[in-house]
């Protein structure tokens, strides 16, 4: 955030929907996180496992469908704020 507050003093330019758009996937990422225990607390509830053959499946793909979609999301924010550190002024 820094870098950009840095880019709007030396070129201008309006970062409104940048920094919209990476503070919606830090929520996104909080989610996730929150889905992930709930999956987990699921899995670890004996009544619930029991209650149908299907769940644990079902909740075993849910938690690899959370983890691979964190990771997508976390490459994503990583690789826009590498291009915004190594934006220097190109236009």
């Amino acid at each position: 955030m820094t870098k950009l507050r840095e880019i709007i003093e030396r070129h201008g330019g309006n970062f409104s929907a940048t920094l919209g758009q990476l503070k919606l996937s830090i929520v996104e990422q909080l989610v996730f996180i929150v889905l992930a225990i709930v999956f987990l607390v699921l899995l670890g509830s004996k009544p619930v496992i029991d209650s149908n053959q299907y769940i644990k499946p079902l909740l075993e793909s849910g938690l690899i469908a959370v983890f691979i979609a964190s990771l997508h999301n976390l490459y994503d924010t990583a690789n826009s704020i590498f291009v915004i550190l190594g934006w220097e002024g190109e236009q």
